[in-house]
């Protein structure tokens, strides 16, 4: 595993569907991606991710930098703010089934 991937701190949210809403606001759903093991917070296909799964993108430098669709918990954001050097420009709203 490189430097770059141990900075992740495999809250998953990067795995759960988002809905992006105009250009200032990013909605997370509540459905994990079909390929994410809950349990083990862990891909259960990450070193073949990028082909198996269209809707999977890669969290480089860069979405670390500028991506809305990231949250504050994110270990790339974490280090995107420690290195001043993060400029996202949307909000994130989070949307959880309440349990019953």
């Amino acid at each position: 595993m490189s430097d770059w991937e141990e900075k992740c701190t495999r809250c998953t949210l990067c795995c759960y569907s988002k809905l992006p809403l105009y250009d200032t606001l990013v909605i997370f759903m509540d459905q994990p991606c079909e390929y994410l093991d809950e349990e083990n917070k862990r891909c259960t296909i990450y070193s073949d991710r990028l082909k198996l799964n269209k809707k999977c993108l890669k969290v480089n430098r860069m979405r670390a930098i500028f991506s809305s669709s990231l949250p504050d918990t994110c270990g790339y954001v974490l280090w995107a703010k420690q290195n001043h050097i993060r400029f996202p420009r949307a909000r994130i709203v989070e949307l959880r089934k309440l349990d019953e």
